[in-house]
């Protein structure tokens, strides 16, 4: 009974259940928010729901890089540990656009256009937003950059960095779901 719990975890069906699990919890955020009272709802959901996954994989993913450094990248790391930056590198490099594409449209929909944007208390606060998250993509370029020419052990200010404006970036969307 042990062997068969302990090996359940590498089988198929559990990476399913997973996956499952993700998509109705990314979803979940899009049904029950802001993105399903407008419209086109679906449309709205479905942009939602990239933009939270999207932004799960790179502001998440920063996040518990910063958080556990220590453990990836050190003196006497492995390989494999140093390779662990550069996957997500590498990933959070297609997350990034994703997550900045998905908000902006869903910030069309949601304000029913660019001129909406900048004459309300929600406007202002999406243009903050909007800035707060350039430059986060800026650090995240510049910290990529010096990955390639110098190795993990440049980037370490950088990700703290990048993972601080990620928790701004976040305690502005808050403020934009509870602004009417």
């Amino acid at each position: 009974m042990f062997g068969i719990l302990r090996d359940w975890h590498r089988s198929a069906v559990w990476t399913n259940v997973a996956v499952f699990n993700a998509i109705g919890l990314v979803l979940t955020f899009g049904l029950a928010g802001h993105p399903s009272t407008t419209s086109p709802a679906l449309l709205a959901v479905v942009v939602d729901s990239v933009h939270m996954w999207s932004l799960s994989v790179w502001i998440g993913g920063v996040i518990v890089l910063a958080a556990a450094w220590k453990i990836f990248v050190r003196a006497d790391a492995v390989v494999n540990d140093i390779h662990v930056v550069n996957r997500f590198s590498r990933l959070a490099t297609y997350a990034m656009p994703l997550t900045v594409l998905s908000g902006i449209v869903s910030a069309l929909i949601i304000t029913g256009g660019p001129s909406s944007v900048f004459d309300n208390r929600y406007g202002d606060i999406l243009r903050a937003k909007i800035i707060v998250v350039l430059v986060v993509v800026a650090l995240g370029a510049a910290a990529r950059r010096a990955l390639r020419k110098n190795g993990a052990f440049s980037i370490r200010r950088a990700i703290l960095l990048e993972a601080t404006l990620g928790l701004v970036v976040f305690a502005l969307s808050v403020a934009l779901v509870v602004t009417p």
